[in-house]
């Protein structure tokens, strides 16, 4: 009896003991993280985790101001590292930050922006995925402010493109557009509004797009940006890179890409998947001037980042679409094939429509090269429901859709199979080059 009652005292004090130990220690990290501590002096993610799931336990006593403030940076800090493919349990960071994130709205402190940045750890997993959906409705409900309610606004417009959800995401576009007085709003908020309508028409008229984007970048000022105006900075710059490549403006468009990517790390600190995505966009840009070598280069950066962050959803299937065409560029179909299968299937657990057409195009044009009509007709009648169902929204956008269909389901108007051989370290051709300085141009 006596030993039971001495061990519940000792278990109480160790208890007391840790309350005043770990609000403490969160103050010292929190410290680090402002002193820009970096190698060996810089907290990593894990012991936060750690550090915050001790916070939850132990119920310590600790100001609410605090406790958000270091919730935010690790939250921060697990969407820009990811998941990782080490030792991180997601399931229990999640559980954490849900605990932390009631506790702080119980005591009446803002959780939008915990609410959101949670919602961008969980679209590692899935995309389109209910826990996503559930964050950022959350976050909708719980906005204090104006600015809050418009970038959850905005944060779930993007969440309704991502599914090509295209009508309720343009409704809701427009009611956040009328909510809006561009007299009063905060600038941030008519740089996210504008970025997103960019978003919105990038998939159906690239001109409306190019404006909106445009629009953000006259709108921000030389001088210092926020944070949340600077990633819609970065977002437009990033964007408009895509539409120049689109337009065959390659020199312009691989700047912009690198300016886009420095502009977000710059207001957003390191971003691997941000990083990934955008050596995954030089890559179809190089490769679409024959530069193999240079695009492997840069595919193979995307898939280290994507392996070290532990992502599992539209960025790694986008991946590999890009690695299905450096095949067939290299007059490997078979292996093209292979890849594209397994992205069907990918795309069969997570369902995403654009994804799953851009799998299908890819299939098509690989049936057409190796000469299978029957399949190619089979691959194009499934990709035109898909569309019709999920894309076109206008009869201009249907006649362009069945005019890129013909041409590539027409197996004479593309090259038979045959052997690519990468050009030479001399220089991309018609003097369209990377400019990030990593291939060994003979100048360089």
């Amino acid at each position: 009896m006596a030993d039971q009652v001495g061990s519940d005292l000792y278990g109480q004090r160790l208890r007391a003991a840790a309350r005043i130990v770990v609000p403490n220690s969160v103050r010292w990290n929190l410290a680090r993280m402002a002193a820009g501590a970096d190698g060996a002096q810089r907290p990593d993610a894990q012991s936060m985790i750690t550090l915050l799931d001790r916070v939850v336990v132990l119920q310590a006593p600790i100001d609410t101001a605090l406790l958000t403030d270091f919730a935010r940076r690790v939250l921060d800090l697990m969407v820009a590292e990811g998941p990782g493919a080490d030792f991180r349990e997601p399931a229990r960071f999640l559980e954490v930050t849900d605990a932390v994130i009631d506790i702080a709205q119980a005591r009446g402190a803002p959780v939008t922006d915990l609410l959101l940045t949670q919602a961008q750890y969980y679209a590692f997993f899935a995309d389109l995925g209910q826990g996503r959906l559930a964050r950022i409705s959350r976050a909708v409900a719980s906005a204090a402010t104006d600015e809050e309610e418009t970038r959850a606004v905005l944060t779930l417009v993007r969440f309704h493109l991502d599914g090509s959800a295209y009508r309720k995401a343009r409704l809701l576009l427009e009611s956040c557009d009328r909510a809006l007085d561009p007299a009063s709003a905060l600038r941030g908020s008519l740089l996210d509004l504008h970025a997103t309508r960019g978003i919105l028409h990038f998939y159906s008229d690239k001109a409306l797009a190019e404006k909106s984007f445009t629009r953000v970048l006259e709108m921000a000022p030389a001088a210092e940006l926020t944070d949340y105006e600077g990633r819609s900075v970065g977002l437009a710059l990033h964007y408009l890179g895509r539409i120049r490549a689109a337009q065959r403006r390659l020199d312009e468009a691989l700047d912009l890409l690198l300016r886009g990517d420095r502009t977000r790390e710059r207001y957003s600190g390191p971003h691997l998947k941000g990083t990934a995505f955008n050596n995954l966009r030089i890559a179809e840009i190089l490769l679409s001037v024959g530069e193999i070598a240079a695009a492997q280069h840069h595919l193979n950066r995307c898939a280290e980042l994507l392996l070290l962050i532990g992502e599992s959803s539209n960025a790694e299937l986008q991946m590999n679409l890009v690695a299905a065409r450096l095949e067939r560029a290299r007059g490997r179909p078979h292996e093209a094939e292979l890849i594209l299968r397994r992205c069907l299937r990918r795309t069969g657990q997570d369902p995403n429509p654009r994804a799953l057409l851009q799998c299908l195009y890819e299939m098509c044009r690989i049936h057409a090269w190796a000469r299978r009509p029957a399949r190619v007709a089979t691959t194009l009648a499934q990709g035109a429901v898909l569309f019709l169902r999920t894309q076109v929204r206008s009869p201009r956008g249907f006649l362009q859709a069945v005019r890129e269909g013909v041409r590539v389901a027409i197996p004479r108007s593309l090259p038979r199979p045959r052997s690519r051989v990468p050009r030479s370290a001399a220089g991309p051709p018609a003097g369209v080059r990377c400019p990030c300085g990593e291939h060994g141009y003979d100048d360089e």
